[in-house]
């Protein structure tokens, strides 16, 4: 992409006149997302801010009602007039905002814009039986990679420890957190701040079999095994604004260092294409039922991807929320148990089979040709699952429930949909299996 500066550098040699190696090393640099410089120019508290308002309430640090078209701020700009000819003027309704509930959004003063290291090591040989085969290694190491967390939170003075049971209500571990409970400038909000310290590591081996066309047949098959491991990264999309997998303990960010989000163990691909045709035989009734077929698939076979164990009704008294109350944006679901590992769990993986059929006609003439074409996805109809339920456990307070003769908290598994229950499943490609059939002429 023009937005990468890719310095590369690659080797190869013949190490034997059947063996190639090749190497190569480089250096990318990925830009800043638009979204995060935008957000940190516009979400600062001046140019854009929030209000947590309770409707209803009658003191005066709470949002006024309001009539339309009253506002509750003098906006930037020329004076306010009524919208339409016998429409009110707009009035401005002061009132004196709710404290701590100004939200903000910046990076580090340190902030740079992340880079991967690249390298590869390939053996390619070739193989008996017009066969060739390669066997690669490569590595990635990311660097600097964005993290936001909630700058505004004091460090904590004290910790909480938690009882996490069994479904039947025995302790299975006790775990103990820092809980935050004050910020550093307690008359601003939740401070979202970017942070140039996440790292990653992709290690794969990648291995290769290929035969060209040769008496009607050709395949490739590839089979990778490989480990993404990282500090909490998001990619794509949601890594914009301040998108991030949740910190549970914002003074202790390498805690968050597990599986990445796309982390895949296995994936194997294969093609096959076989056109048979008979050219010795002497019936042409022979030739006519065998040549001008066609016959190819595609199979692939896939683990699954990582999967956050979390919990939900979290106790109240943090500062943000959250098994740790510091956790940004944890609502009732939204903030991972931190009693164990990041993505420590697997989903179900892919398996699909696509398979396609043809036949060619010649029609009197070989400058004109009838095609029929039968297509098939997911042939054998395998449910591919693509997301799962992710709470695993729910918060008790001590003496309650399940929690009955603790004197901590406790954590019961989640039962109204059970953890990894299938939530979704494809409905592209992998989805339910799919029939098309199609013709063309050519003349």
């Amino acid at each position: 992409p023009k937005d990468q500066i890719a310095p590369r550098i690659g080797v190869a040699w013949n190490v034997t006149p059947k063996t190639v190696v090749r190497t190569g090393y480089g250096i990318f640099f990925a830009k800043t997302s638009n979204s995060t410089y935008y957000a940190t120019r516009v979400e600062n508290g001046t140019y854009q801010t929030t209000y947590v308002c309770t409707p209803g309430a009658t003191s005066a640090t709470y949002c006024p009602q309001l009539a339309y078209p009253n506002v509750i701020w003098t906006p930037p700009g020329p004076q306010m007039v009524a919208p339409f000819a016998g429409a009110l003027t707009p009035q401005v309704t002061t009132f004196q905002p709710p404290s701590a509930t100004i939200t903000s959004r910046g990076m580090a003063p340190d902030w740079v814009n992340p880079r991967t290291h690249q390298g590869d090591v390939t053996f390619e040989r070739q193989l008996p039986g017009r066969l060739s085969g390669s066997l690669a290694y490569v590595v990635t190491r990311g660097e600097h990679l964005p993290i936001f967390v909630d700058a505004n939170i004091a460090p904590a003075t004290q910790t909480k420890t938690y009882d996490i049971l069994s479904s039947t209500g025995q302790t299975t571990q006790t775990w103990s957190t820092p809980f935050y409970t004050t910020r550093l400038y307690p008359s601003a909000g939740d401070m979202f701040t970017g942070y140039s310290d996440v790292n990653s590591w992709y290690n794969s081996m990648a291995v290769t079999l290929r035969r060209p066309m040769n008496h009607g047949l050709e395949f490739t098959l590839n089979y990778t095994l490989s480990k993404a491991m990282d500090g909490a990264q998001v990619g794509g999309a949601n890594g914009t604004f301040n998108g991030t997998d949740y910190s549970i303990d914002p003074y202790n960010r390498k805690a968050e260092w597990g599986p990445s989000d796309l982390d895949q163990r296995n994936r194997f691909v294969g093609s096959v294409v076989w056109m048979p045709r008979l050219e010795s035989v002497g019936n042409p009734a022979a030739k006519a039922l065998v040549n001008g077929w066609a016959f190819s698939t595609i199979v692939t076979e896939a683990s699954g991807q990582p999967v956050t164990a979390y919990a939900s009704n979290y106790p109240s008294g943090g500062v943000d929320g959250g098994i740790s109350g510091a956790v940004d944006y944890a609502g009732a679901t939204n903030g991972r148990a931190g009693f164990v590992p990041r993505n420590s769990y697997t989903a179900p993986g892919l398996n699909n089979m696509d398979l396609r059929v043809g036949r060619q006609f010649s029609l009197g003439s070989e400058r004109v040709k009838l095609s029929l074409v039968g297509e098939a996805f997911n042939l054998l109809n395998h449910t591919n699952i693509t997301s799962v339920s992710t709470n695993a456990w729910t918060y008790v307070a001590a003496g309650s429930g399940l929690c009955q003769g603790h004197t901590n908290a406790c954590y019961v598994p989640y039962v109204s949909t059970p953890f990894l229950t299938p939530t979704s499943t494809s409905n592209l490609m992998g989805g339910s299996r799919q029939l098309q059939v199609s013709g063309r002429l050519t003349f």
